[in-house]
């Protein structure tokens, strides 16, 4: 996310000025109609950019935002006579990520809701607040300051309560990435936070369940109980009926609160998908039965998002143990080669910044020790590094390879180090008349 030296204009403006401005952030609006904050600081010989779309250095905002200070840099003060036009200069502030009153191009007026739905208007303003808050402060200096305490506290406080779980996942890792200083996962988040509010405003019922799920997006706004051409329970929403689900892999992940919220992961292994469930620490659990599990589900009913979709089971029969032909279904649907994970990858953060955590199952050849880290290793000699966290799990499934590889690996995506790597949940082993699922995490 740094940009290499070599615009002295920008860091004349930001640096060299003394008592001037020491970080820079622009409300950038692109010809595509395409809104972005770009935060432009400097240290030492480097100018670092910071976009919400996670874009920086290369995307579009942040070449417009560096080529606007260098050309004002070079014509003198910033005074309104030589001030270059910004594409979009209807936008005002309102301590969001951008106005209401932001202009854009015929054809693309923004649905605006009705005035009665305060309810979901103030969420939009408390995730915009949160996000000019980060980009602001930066990300060296963001974490653990009063000012995000409070953009925190106002999102919590405008979000349907109880907490909805996407809402407490998402600004836990947003506090996790500030303490890392990654900036990388810092923008994205940002900007998913970003696209989220914009929803909310257009009264965009699919999103609003996504984030919030069924009942919180009919308690921030009754309106968002249906949308036109949907099922009026749950907009974009499917239905599963007769399938068997296997219960693959369980782990507890950060919110606000460290190790709040459940997940479970349902694999059906007649199609391939993936599910998941999930709970927050101290309510009740989604259903019955420890992992591994098998489960007969008459029917079910999965909400809209990214893969894995959040599932609901609503009639059921559970199995503690599964043939040793249920697992041979489901190590097929496994991937063999990991040459396209990096794309995927980046596809499901695209379409979704903040809430994709894209789950994955790999049959690795290998599993080798290099370098202080475990990798998985595929048959064309590709390596997927495991990640940091937790080191028992890198270590119980090198323990598991002491005989054989394991037939597959499960796993949570993420990026570490700036490269892709795996976060290892279970592993299926054994040979094909007796394969068993041993959990990592």
């Amino acid at each position: 996310m740094s940009a290499d030296a070599g615009r002295p204009a920008v860091r004349r403006v930001l640096v060299e000025a003394g008592e001037g401005v020491r970080r820079a952030t622009l409300d950038v609006v692109t010809g595509a109609d395409d809104a972005a904050l770009v935060s432009v600081a400097a240290g030492g010989a480097r100018v670092r950019v910071v976009c919400s779309c996670g874009g920086a250095p290369t995307c579009a905002h942040a070449r417009f935002a560096l080529d606007w200070l260098d050309a004002d840099a070079a014509r003198g003060p910033l005074d309104a006579a030589n001030r270059p036009p910004v594409a979009g200069t209807g936008a005002v502030e309102t301590g969001g990520i951008r106005g209401p009153e932001t202009q854009r191009p015929p054809g693309k007026e923004t649905l605006r809701p009705p005035a009665g739905h305060a309810r979901a208007t103030g969420l939009a303003t408390a995730l915009d607040d949160l996000v000019t808050t980060v980009v602001r402060a930066g990300v060296d200096a963001a974490a653990g300051t009063p000012s995000l305490d409070e953009a925190i506290r106002r999102v919590v406080a405008a979000a349907p309560a109880p907490l909805p779980a996407s809402v407490g996942r998402v600004t836990g890792r947003l506090v996790e990435a500030l303490v890392a200083r990654d900036a990388g996962c810092v923008a994205r988040l940002c900007h998913g936070l970003a696209g989220f509010a914009d929803a909310l405003r257009r009264g965009d019922a699919a999103a609003a369940y996504a984030w919030l799920g069924a009942a919180g997006a009919a308690a921030l706004d009754p309106a968002l109980r249906s949308a036109p051409d949907a099922e009026p329970h749950v907009p974009g929403s499917a239905r599963l009926v007769d399938v068997r689900l296997v219960e693959v892999a369980r782990e507890w992940v950060s919110t606000l609160d460290r190790a709040g919220l459940e997940r479970r992961y349902l694999a059906a292994p007649s199609t391939g998908m993936v599910y998941r469930e999930e709970r927050v620490r101290g309510q009740a659990a989604p259903s019955l039965g420890p992992c591994p599990r098998v489960l007969d589900v008459a029917l079910a009913e999965v909400e809209p998002g990214p893969a894995p979709q959040r599932v609901h089971l609503l009639q059921y029969e559970v199995a503690l143990t599964g043939a040793p032909e249920t697992f041979t279904h489901v190590v097929e649907e496994g991937l063999r080669g990991f040459a396209g994970l990096r794309s995927a990858f980046r596809a499901a953060v695209a379409a979704s910044p903040a809430l994709a955590e894209p789950f994955v199952g790999v049959q690795p050849r290998t599993v080798e020790r290099a370098d202080g880290r475990v990798f998985l290793v595929d048959g064309d000699g590709v390596r997927l590094p495991l990640a940091a966290e937790p080191p028992a799990a890198a270590d119980a499934l090198l323990a598991l390879d002491a005989g054989a590889p394991p037939r597959l690996v499960y796993g949570r995506l993420l990026t570490e180090r700036g490269s892709l790597a795996l976060a290892p949940l279970s592993a299926i082993v054994g040979p094909r008349e007796h394969m068993r699922l041993r959990r990592l995490a």
